[in-house]
């Protein structure tokens, strides 16, 4: 057996000599071995980013919520404690900051005081008006947008990155809400003081005896993709 394998190799490297390119065809180069390598291996997908619905939504119920903030792992104290959504904030120096993972640009502060709803449209309307830094498209942020935002461990008394202002704890979002036992306009909002979503009753009737506060900070958002 031994002396077969010898004379079996003593032919190879004989016919090797003699022709050396058909032997190269069989035997793949160390370049060619590289080059499948890298074709075989999975490609690095880019950081694939998260779309939100930026439409506002009426009559939107507090299931739907819930939903939203399991799909797509957002935190809230009561109702998604464990979330742990992964931002990636950039803050571009000129008042705003943009978060990469879902492509939307935040204003960096807000409105310099609370407003109600109706004056945080117009709030809106002032920015695109001027330009605000450059863009005419701000609006105000749905509330899974809103939601975004919220960081589970809290700091300096607010569920925020410290990149944004830390004034403005209650925020507006743009969809309206509905209990089955109140006729009134109800208003999703984000508390980032509590941590949390609240679907808000905007207490226009001076008969009530238990009503919330009407007016909210704004913080613009646009799509920055």
């Amino acid at each position: 057996m031994r002396e077969f394998f010898f004379c079996l190799i003593s032919v190879f490297l004989l016919f090797s000599f003699c022709f050396p390119n058909t032997v190269a065809a069989f035997i793949p180069s160390v370049e060619e071995t590289e080059t499948q390598i890298r074709t075989e291996s999975p490609t690095i997908k880019p950081y694939a980013k998260l779309s939100l619905r930026a439409e506002p939504k009426k009559m939107l119920i507090e299931k739907a919520v819930r939903t939203m903030l399991k799909k797509h792992d957002f935190y809230d104290r009561y109702w998604n404690p464990n979330g742990l959504f992964d931002n990636d904030f950039v803050d571009n120096g000129d008042g705003t900051v943009t978060d990469r993972a879902t492509g939307l640009m935040w204003q960096k502060d807000g409105s310099p005081k609370p407003l109600t709803l109706k004056r945080a449209t117009y709030y809106i309307g002032s920015l695109n008006d001027k330009r605000f830094m450059g863009y005419s498209d701000w609006r105000l942020p749905t509330v899974e947008e809103l939601a975004s935002l919220i960081r589970g461990n809290v700091r300096r008394g607010i569920y925020i990155n410290p990149l944004f202002t830390t004034k403005r704890k209650p925020c507006w979002s743009s969809d309206s809400g509905y209990l089955e036992d109140r006729y009134m306009k109800h208003v999703w909002i984000v508390s980032f003081g509590e941590g949390r979503i609240i679907l808000q009753i905007l207490d226009n009737d001076p008969r009530m005896i238990f009503g919330y506060p009407d007016t909210c900070y704004v913080r613009g958002v646009r799509s920055a993709r």
